[in-house]
């Protein structure tokens, strides 16, 4: 009887082998990528953290749009920002941040440096706090890094986040702001194709149009409810290591692939549902023309430029030490050394914000020798890789991995340190 059950055993593990390795192969074939563990984790990684844009109908409140499993909220001044009470890991003032409730009152033995930005900004002090608190390491005092900065956001927000909170009696020592990227490369795939103003905050129509519209919010209803089966099933496959298994992994991704294919039409469907209404003016704005793209980009580095004067200006006012920086971007050419490996994470030849960096960056550093006319302390990092032959962009839009955000952080010591 033992042998018998012995004999079954062997056979079952066989058969298990034969499966497994059946789904290796289908895997290279479907795919055309070996299989690896590391890779899907990643994968999965990112389909549950990246900040993509959702345009749902979760909520009764207008202008929610949700990016991951973040809700963002309409604000009268910022634009929009994340709503605290429906999301972990958010500061009172509506900010991604390590602290639930942020100081920014004056005191002796502290010292208040306060991040601005987008997405990249954020990703700085997130992945490299560490290292800025060892920056500004000074006798005797305690350092204080807060964020303000969130996906998406680009000048004039930046300006109008600075205003607002010191106006309410916020007190900053240094003010870093970590931008360029937004500016030039959401405007015209977000806003302007929308006729939308472009200086308007990222996908404005969503966040301004009217929800009610019973066309639109069915659209966005199978919209939030795709995106939840999505990160439910990806979400299972990570909690039950499925990954390990080459069969259920490719299993898993047939399905993702066929999800997120219904995800891509549907959202073209409330593209051009919004498309075929009349747009008002709090969604559109001033009506902006441009008589090639060279202008276009023109203007939009102007308000970049002028913002950072601006927020220059409102420091010098308050004793605040300003500090200006241009992000790194891989579709900057001869701004890195890419590896095969690291080319084909970081680098898609039609994503559509490669177009806003080739058009916009050159414009960006042209402005940027008026910043330093102007007295700004400014210093451009679009270069600082393009010796790096490291892996450090970590997907194909603009942000890095913790090494990349290290060297980020190592330059802005450096020169805040040598302009002190």
């Amino acid at each position: 009887m033992t042998k018998k059950i012995s004999f079954i055993l062997i056979l079952v593990f066989f058969a298990y082998l034969v499966i497994e390795i059946l789904g290796m192969v289908s895997y290279y074939v479907v795919f055309q990528e070996l299989y690896s563990k590391k890779q899907v984790k990643k994968l999965i990684t990112q389909i549950l953290e990246v900040e993509n844009v959702e345009f749902t109908n979760k909520s009764d409140s207008a202008g929610d749009v949700w990016v991951g499993n973040q809700v963002e909220v309409i604000h009268p001044y910022f634009g929009y920002f994340r709503d605290p009470e429906r999301n972990q890991g958010i500061t009172n003032q509506g900010f991604p941040s390590y602290q639930k409730k942020q100081d920014l009152n004056k005191k002796n033995d502290q010292i208040n440096i306060a991040v601005f930005g987008g997405s990249f900004a954020k990703g700085t002090y997130f992945l490299g706090i560490e290292d800025l608190k060892k920056c500004f390491k000074f006798a005797n005092k305690k350092v204080n890094i807060v964020n303000f900065a969130i996906g998406g956001y680009k000048q004039p927000q930046q300006l109008m986040v600075l205003n607002y909170l010191i106006l309410m009696g916020a007190h900053f020592d240094i003010v870093i702001n970590i931008d360029g990227f937004n500016e030039v490369a959401l405007p015209f795939v977000e806003n302007i194709k929308n006729k939308v103003s472009p200086f308007y905050p990222r996908n404005w129509l969503y966040r301004a149009r009217d929800i009610n519209d019973p066309v639109i919010t069915k659209i966005t209803s199978k919209i939030y409810f795709l995106t939840s089966v999505r990160r439910v099933v990806s979400r299972s496959v990570k909690e039950y290591k499925l990954y390990r298994s080459p069969t259920l992994t490719l299993i898993w991704r047939i399905i993702d692939n066929s999800i997120n294919l219904r995800l891509a039409m549907t959202q073209d469907h409330l593209k051009e549902a919004i498309g075929s209404k009349n747009l008002g003016f709090a969604v559109k704005g001033p009506e902006y023309r441009f008589d090639s793209k060279e202008g276009m980009y023109d203007d939009l580095a102007d308000v970049w430029m002028r913002s950072s004067i601006s927020m220059k200006y409102l420091c010098d006012s308050y004793r605040i030490k300003y500090f200006h920086f241009i992000q790194p971007n891989q579709y900057d050419p001869d701004s890195k050394k890419f590896t095969s490996k690291e080319r084909k994470i970081a680098f898609d030849p039609g994503h559509p914000y490669r177009n806003g960096v080739l058009n916009g960056y050159p414009k960006l550093r042209e402005r940027g020798k008026q910043l330093i006319e102007n007295g700004v302390n400014f210093k451009d990092l679009t270069y600082i890789f393009n010796e790096n032959e490291e892996l450090l962009y970590s997907d194909t839009c603009c942000h890095l991995n913790e090494q990349g955000y290290k060297l980020i952080v190592e330059k802005i010591c450096e020169f805040i340190h040598n302009n002190e």
